[in-house]
C-alpha cells in the first residue's frame, strides 16, 4: 500500500493507493492525552481517542470539544520526529485502512533546514509493525499497521512534483511554523538557491496574519537571493490570497493548482516513480 503524508502542524492530509484507487483522508493536527469525561464525547466515526504503548489520545477532530479555554490543541514541536507526528501518521494510515496484511510504503516530508537531522530519525520512527487501539463513536477496533519502507523528503518538493516543469521555478511553501523557499531547474533541486525560515503564518502576531505583511517579509527574505522575474510556484493553505500579494514584488508568482493538498499529491508521485 503505497501512503503519502503531509503531517503538517495545522493539518495532516494522506493519499493511499488503495484497491488501486487513490483515497484522500485529512484530519487537524491535534493532539491531547486522554481523559475520562462524565459524559461521553466520542459521537461521530471521526470522535477518535488512540491508544499507543499503553498512552491515550485525543486526537483529530475531537480535540476542539476537549480542549481547554485558550488552548489551540496544536502540538509545536520544532522537530518532526516526535511521538505526535508518529500518532497522526498512525491515524491517517488507519483511515485509510491499514492493516497488519498490507504493508506500507510511506512517503513523508520534512522542512529544508531539519532533512539531513530528521531523515534516519523519521525512518526510525515509522518503520516498524505498529499495534493501536482506536476508539471512536463506532466502537473500539484494535489493529497493527505494519510500515515496512520509509522515504523522507522536503516540504515544498511536492508543490514542485505535483506541477512539475523543466524551467527555472522557485517554490513557496508557507506553513503554519516554517516557511521552505525551494529552486528547481531541469526538474533538479538547486540546494544553494533554497532555504528554510523558522517563521510562519501561526507564528505571526494575529494583527500581522495578513497577505500583505507575509508578502514583504518573503521580499526582504529573497530580494537578494531570487531575481525579481522569477517564476515562483506558491503552495500550502495561504497560497490563494499570497500569490496575488507576492506579485508585487514577484510579478510571475502564481498559486499551484489544489494548493492546500500539492505536497501531498507531490509526495505521493514521488512514491510512484521511486524504486522501493
Amino acid at each position: 500500500m503505497l501512503v503519502a503524508a503531509d503531517v503538517g502542524r495545522s493539518q495532516s492530509r494522506f493519499i493511499g493507493k488503495v484497491n488501486e484507487n487513490k483515497v484522500f483522508e485529512a484530519f487537524p493536527s491535534l493532539l491531547r492525552p486522554y481523559f475520562k469525561t462524565e459524559w461521553d464525547v466520542l459521537q461521530t466515526e471521526k470522535d477518535t481517542v488512540i491508544e499507543y504503548e499503553g498512552e491515550s489520545f485525543y486526537i483529530g477532530e475531537i480535540v476542539e470539544y476537549v480542549k481547554e479555554t485558550g488552548d489551540s490543541g496544536r502540538v509545536f514541536d520544532p522537530k518532526k520526529t516526535g511521538k505526535n507526528t508518529l500518532l497522526f501518521t498512525l491515524l491517517g494510515l488507519y483511515r485509510l485502512g491499514a492493516h497488519e496484511y498490507d504493508p506500507v510504503d510511506l512517503v513523508i516530508g520534512t522542512p529544508l533546514n531539519r532533512y539531513n537531522e530528521d531523515k534516519d530519525g523519521l525512518k526510525k520512527l515509522l518503520t516498524n509493525r505498529h499495534h493501536i487501539k482506536v476508539t471512536t463513536g463506532n466502537g473500539t477496533d484494535h489493529r497493527v499497521i505494519d510500515i515496512k519502507k520509509c522515504i523522507v523528503t522536503v516540504e515544498g518538493a511536492g508543490i514542485f512534483y505535483s506541477n512539475v516543469t523543466d524551467d527555472l521555478v522557485r517554490v513557496i511553501d508557507l506553513g503554519a511554523v516554517t516557511l521552505n523557499a525551494l529552486t528547481f531547474r531541469n526538474k533538479r533541486f538547486i540546494p544553494t538557491e533554497s532555504y528554510t525560515f523558522n517563521w510562519g503564518w501561526d507564528t505571526l502576531k494575529p494583527e500581522n496574519r495578513t497577505h500583505k505583511y507575509v508578502a514583504a517579509l518573503i521580499h526582504d527574505s529573497l530580494a537578494t537571493k531570487w531575481a525579481k522575474d522569477d517564476k515562483v510556484m506558491v503552495g500550502g493553505g495561504q497560497a490563494k490570497g499570497l500569490a496575488p500579494a507576492i506579485q508585487e514584488y514577484f510579478p510571475n508568482a502564481y498559486s499551484v493548482p489544489d494548493p492546500r493538498n500539492a505536497n501531498v499529491e507531490g509526495y505521493f508521485r514521488i512514491g510512484k516513480v521511486i524504486k522501493w
